[in-house]
């Protein structure tokens, strides 16, 4: 390629690098024009990632099945109350154990409530309440959290955490709640069609998503369920009649109906497909979660008590409050470090090496702010991707710029020395990233905090590879076209120039 093509490549490259390089790290600022009537706030793409709670902290709370009240509240109760008498037929009422009180007139609990004491916990209460805990998990899994915890608190009560970074955290800790059976009725009554049937036979699932700017809610039915829709929804009455009098089709799981559907939601092919406005996906993608997993993974014969706000707590990033300013702070010096020894060593190609880093930097941030499947959260894991990408592009940078040096070394010119060098490191580099790639498909097949942290890998193994096998070998071959002397290009000392010292 000709020198004067050479330079206007590069130059082109630069302003683009440059552009992405803004747009990901530049600091917010207020711009000063209006956009769509109101004065907007510029944030780079650093400053819109979703932190996990290692690094974000976030909220939690605790979820108490019926008739049984943590240690606190049974105090506080006790205390409260007005003589001695009531306090002991109060106390009489619980039994303690560990840091909970469980009621005996709650019948789930125990198998005798006349001879109630920790040893008469019916195995019925103690299967119920571990298969709660496993819908709890599975549903967080599903909705795609990568640090969020469900912990088992002395034995029959949970502890929820979610990260900071979950806006409508209340809903979702009232919509998790919801254990029990999924049931449909129609106006309050139940469907003769489906007594006694599996609702799998008639609903495949519940999908939510975005469309013209607004959120919907689709129900998937089965051949059967086509039927079933056909014959009922002449009874059903549109959105815009009176709450009062319409009836609906109404989804319920336990007691509470989460869901209804009215029949201008049902179309001609009896397709249900519900729409609002786009403020309500959030909402909508707890819902579907739910929904699916009572349908799919069964319920829980056991009642979690109502959360309420108040009863919904913060807690501190896992690595302390000033973990994330330290962690920008190492990353920018791993950065500048990255760029600065390149150039410091290798002259010229350390300069095409500082487009490898800077490409992998801007790609890599655009992807983990943009590409999300489910919540995609910055943890410390992700963190440490991303280094050991950015450290693993320029090794193998290094590794190029010591096999061209090597040839050169060997009485070869430059230019068929830099394609030696380049042929012997390719089966190196792409074992390695063949490796890399296919570790961390193999991850993407894992539950919601390994399949995260597996994506992130993926898109800083793909980057890292097109940086090393074909992006920055052509910038090199473009600073290359543009050098006159080559030799000083690479940093490398003639033999001639040797003699004449």
């Amino acid at each position: 390629m000709g020198k004067k093509k050479s330079v206007v490549l590069i130059t082109l490259i630069s302003i683009v690098i440059t552009i992405l390089c803004a747009i990901t790290l530049f600091p917010s600022f207020e711009v000063p024009f209006r956009i769509d009537g109101t004065f907007k706030t510029w944030n780079p793409v650093v400053m819109q990632y979703d932190l996990g709670s290692d690094l974000g902290g976030g909220y939690y709370t605790y979820y108490y099945p019926e008739g049984v009240i943590p240690e606190s509240e049974f105090n506080g109760n006790y205390e409260n109350l007005a003589d001695d008498d009531a306090k002991a037929k109060y106390a009489d009422e619980y039994v303690k154990w560990k840091g909970l009180y469980l009621e005996k007139a709650e019948k789930s609990i125990f198998e005798d409530k006349d001879e109630a004491s920790v040893s008469t916990i019916s195995e019925e209460f103690k299967t119920a309440f571990k298969t709660a805990t496993e819908l709890m998990i599975s549903r967080l899994e599903a909705k795609g959290y990568s640090s969020s915890r469900v912990g088992v608190v002395d034995d029959y009560a949970l502890r929820v955490e979610l990260p900071a970074s979950e806006v409508n955290y209340v809903n979702v800790f009232q919509t998790y709640a919801n254990v029990g059976a999924l049931t449909v009725k129609k106006g309050g009554a139940e469907i003769d069609a489906l007594k006694d049937a599996k609702l799998t036979d008639y609903f495949s699932g519940f999908e939510v998503g975005e469309r013209n700017k607004a959120a919907y809610i689709e129900i998937k039915l089965t051949k059967l369920g086509k039927d079933l829709i056909a014959n009922e929804k002449s009874g059903l009455s549109a959105t815009t009649d009176s709450a009062d009098t319409a009836t609906t089709l109404d989804f319920l799981i336990g007691e509470e109906t989460v869901f209804q559907v009215y029949s201008d939601f049902i179309s001609t092919k009896n397709e249900i497909i519900a729409g609002y406005q786009l403020e309500y996906l959030d909402v909508f993608k707890s819902l579907g979660v739910v929904l699916n997993s009572a349908l799919k993974d069964g319920s829980a014969d056991i009642t979690f008590k109502t959360v309420d706000a108040e009863s919904i707590r913060t807690f501190e990033p896992v690595y302390g409050e000033n973990a994330l300013t330290l962690l920008y702070i190492a990353l920018g010096v791993l950065i500048v470090a990255c760029i600065a020894l390149p150039i410091v060593f290798y002259r010229g190609y350390g300069v095409s090496s500082m487009y490898s880093t800077l490409s992998y930097l801007t790609v890599v941030a655009i992807c983990f702010a943009f590409i999300s499947s489910g919540v995609f959260e910055i943890t410390l894991g992700s963190v440490l991707i991303f280094a050991f990408g950015l450290l693993l592009v320029n090794f193998f940078n290094a590794k190029i710029y010591d096999a061209i040096k090597a040839e050169v070394a060997l009485g070869k010119t430059v230019e068929s020395a830099t394609k030696a060098g380049y042929k012997k490191t390719l089966a190196g580099i792409i074992d390695t990233y063949a490796v890399l790639l296919v570790g961390s498909l193999i991850f993407l097949s894992a539950v919601a905090g390994v399949y995260i942290m597996a994506l992130q890998a993926l898109i800083c193994v793909i980057t890292g590879a097109f940086c090393n096998l074909l992006w920055g070998r052509l910038i090199n071959y473009l600073y290359m076209s543009a050098t006159k002397d080559k030799y000083k290009y690479f940093h490398f000392v003639r033999e001639e120039d040797e003699d004449d010292e």
